[in-house]
């Protein structure tokens, strides 16, 4: 693909690529990377060499894959791309969104993370969850019979050519451009034909593409129907036209998408008991008390800073007896889970944090969340206090979850508190990961750890070969110089690499000037 991306991205889609992901996250599995503030440092330079390019250019390596801990039990792999796939990605969903917006079904039928940017944001309302729930309350007084359906293993099963495709009928505007996304993701692949990165917010605007046409047959159909993402409820007359209908809509999305239906997620039911045993049975009635009580945060994002919260009497027992009271269910519920946390940590609230400690494997699942809320109240005085059950973690059967330790890594790695116990240095130390022990390096001003490693740079893979660089700050002014400054001269890493040492060479600055709040 030889055609300059110019001719597919503006330079307002990059700008607001780089908003979005320096505000919010490239992937909301891993935690945040340094690479986007030396992107950001040198980002003119950046964006003239993406527009520049082509699409073969760009991409440089596969995403990062990790196994992510569900609910109820087994894993769903989650994706990092590289920093500039990132960016591209961002661009090109960028590009395309508001097209793919304009073709799906209403909002009371697609209720999931409708499209209104901002200008860093795809989903500036939020991911529409409630108006799914009240859809769903409202058409089951109406029809007797709901067919509930479930795409199985949707992300990954997406057919990249079906996407371009569905992406063709919203927009070919630029000329040509859902071509470069199938090109851009079965890339990203490595060449195979099904999938798209778990993680990034991208994905969620192909993910709403595909199923355009599939809430296009159900309505055609005479059903009345809502979706939120690949869960669909349709809502019916008689058993018999629902049975009818889930066969057709079998064979439609495996001819069309090459999709299939979950077999044990795909069921159908009377209304009231769906009434009754999925909206509002005890468990359903007790996580809406508990929403209720706490107030819900937007869910898109990790992020806090968005909300003008009020601070509710007594927050912090309330919050601890909602957290104590999920912690008894059945399995974790990610919405409540995720509500609970981040209220927490938007008033920095320390109540909740000895049971999030003393229930680790239970709330795995949601352990990004939970160590950025750790991170965000962690002090001497906070460590001294839960000491033991902090180094407790290092042995937890927990840290056996590659997720779980990834996240206590970028944790432990970032507070001089935590890194002088013995226990939890040698955790981040043992690490299979460079990141966190650049990151534990710097807090420490352990020169060492670079000056041992700088020589052996090119023998290491991208992630890592950064990792080495970003260590670089903690050396002196004189031996940066004479060390980064050749590299940034000379032929032998990549373009990424290069930025990440000018960053590290200019001192390492932790915001940029196209947007006054991008510090990480």
């Amino acid at each position: 693909m030889t055609q300059p991306l110019k001719t597919l991205i503006t330079e307002d889609s990059l700008d607001f690529a780089l908003r979005h992901i320096s505000h919010y996250y490239d992937t909301d599995f891993f935690p945040r990377t340094e690479e986007f503030l030396a992107i950001g440092h040198s980002w003119n330079e950046v964006k003239n060499f993406i527009l520049e390019s082509d699409l073969d250019s760009i991409i440089s390596a596969t995403p990062l894959v990790e196994p992510w801990p569900k609910t109820k039990s087994g894993f769903r792999i989650v994706h990092r791309p590289e920093p500039l796939d990132s960016i591209v990605y961002a661009a090109l969903a960028k590009t395309v969104a508001p097209h793919v917006e304009a073709s799906r079904a209403s909002p009371e039928i697609a209720c999931s993370y409708r499209i209104s940017e901002s200008d860093r944001s795809f989903f500036a309302d939020g991911s529409g969850f409630k108006i799914y729930r009240e859809r769903c309350e409202k058409l089951s007084t109406v029809y007797p019979f709901v067919l509930s359906a479930d795409v199985a293993d949707f992300y990954n099963k997406i057919y990249l050519h079906r996407l371009q495709n569905a992406i063709q009928l919203a927009t070919d505007t630029p000329q040509g451009i859902s071509k470069r996304i199938e090109y851009f993701l079965t890339a990203l692949n490595t060449k195979a034909s099904q999938g798209i990165p778990v993680g990034p917010a991208a994905s969620i605007i192909m993910a709403e593409a595909t199923l355009i046409d599939a809430d296009q047959f159900i309505y055609s159909r005479g059903f009345e129907h809502v979706r939120y993402v690949d869960d669909f409820r349709i809502f019916g007359n008689s058993l018999h036209e629902l049975q009818a209908l889930q066969q057709d809509l079998c064979v439609y999305l495996h001819e069309n998408q090459r999709l299939s239906l979950s077999p044990g997620k795909t069921h159908i039911s009377k209304s009231d008991e769906f009434l009754h045993e999925e909206l509002n049975n005890q468990y359903q009635l007790e996580k809406l008390e508990i929403l209720g009580e706490i107030e819900v945060v937007n869910p898109y994002t990790m992020e806090v800073v968005d909300f003008d919260f009020v601070v509710i009497e007594n927050a912090g027992g309330v919050l601890l007896d909602a957290l104590t009271r999920i912690a008894k269910f059945e399995s974790l519920d990610l919405g409540v889970i995720r509500a609970i946390v981040r209220r927490a940590r938007a008033h920095e609230i320390r109540d909740i944090a000895e049971c999030l400690l003393d229930n680790i494997a239970f709330f795995s699942p949601a352990i990004n969340d939970i160590v950025l809320y750790l991170d965000s109240i962690t002090d001497a005085a906070f460590v001294a206090s839960l000491s033991a059950k902090i180094q407790g973690l290092c042995d937890h059967s927990a840290t056996n979850l590659r997720a779980v330790r990834l996240w206590l890594e970028w944790y432990f790695s970032r507070h001089l508190e935590l890194l002088s116990i013995p226990k939890i240095r040698s955790f981040v130390f043992s690490s299979k990961r460079l990141r966190p022990q650049a990151r534990a390096a710097i807090t420490m001003n352990n020169q060492s750890w670079v000056k041992d490693r700088k020589n052996q740079l090119l023998h290491h893979a991208y992630w890592d070969r950064r990792s080495i660089l970003l260590a670089a700050q903690v050396l002196s002014k004189d031996e940066r110089e004479k060390w980064l400054a050749p590299i940034i001269r000379g032929g032998n890493l990549d373009r990424m690499d290069k930025w990440m040492a000018t960053w590290v060479l200019d001192g390492a600055p932790d915001s940029f000037s196209l947007d006054d709040d991008l510090p990480f």
